[in-house]
C-alpha cells in the first residue's frame, strides 16, 4: 500500500516528507499563484479509491477492511532542511 500511496502523491506533484509507522506526511508547495490545494485533495481521493479497491479485491480484507483517516491543512509552514 505504501508504494501506491507514494505513486499517487508524486504523480500529483506532492513531496513525501516521511513515513512514521503507518502514517505518511507529505507536502504540496506553492507554485506562485497556484497553491496546489486541488492536487492534494485529488491525491486524498485517489488514495481512498485505491484502499477501497484493495478492500474489495482481497478476501481477507473483505472480512477485516483497512481503515484510513486523512487530514488536510492549508497555510504557512516552517520547513527546516
Amino acid at each position: 500500500m505504501f508504494e501506491s500511496i507514494t505513486e499517487i502523491i508524486t504523480k500529483n506533484d506532492g513531496d513525501i516528507d516521511k513515513f512514521m509507522g503507518d502514517a505518511c506526511m507529505s507536502f504540496w508547495f506553492d507554485e506562485g499563484e497556484n497553491q496546489n490545494h486541488d492536487k492534494c485533495l485529488l491525491s486524498i481521493l485517489e488514495i481512498q479509491k485505491a484502499i477501497k479497491e484493495l478492500n474489495e479485491s482481497d478476501p481477507i480484507m473483505k472480512e477485516d477492511p483497512l481503515k484510513v483517516r486523512m487530514g488536510l491543512n492549508s497555510g504557512d509552514v516552517i520547513f527546516v532542511i
